[in-house]
């Protein structure tokens, strides 16, 4: 029987300037463990600051227990681009 997890992720602080037009950044976060699959798989953006609030919860089903163990729990953080690849803020 599959385990359901959920992660919670209530905001960030103090984030580098990403877009230099603005002096502030577009985050968005993204949860990541090998194997499974989050659902939502993003955050909303946060737009136009360096202190984002996403208070967001993810959920994900996971079949092999020992992931939870072995396995690290990564919250991505990405600044969003409309005209280029997204850039990764920080782990």
């Amino acid at each position: 029987m599959p385990t359901r997890v959920f992660v919670h992720v209530l905001q960030a602080r103090s984030l580098p300037v990403m877009d230099r037009a603005s002096g502030l950044c577009d985050a968005y976060v993204k949860p990541q463990l090998k194997g499974v699959v989050f659902e939502p798989a993003q955050s909303p953006i946060a737009k136009k600051t360096l202190n984002p609030i996403w208070n967001e919860q993810f959920r994900c089903d996971v079949t092999d227990d020992c992931l939870l163990q072995d396995e690290p729990l990564q919250l991505r953080v990405f600044d969003y681009d409309a005209f280029s690849a997204d850039d990764q803020i920080g782990t």
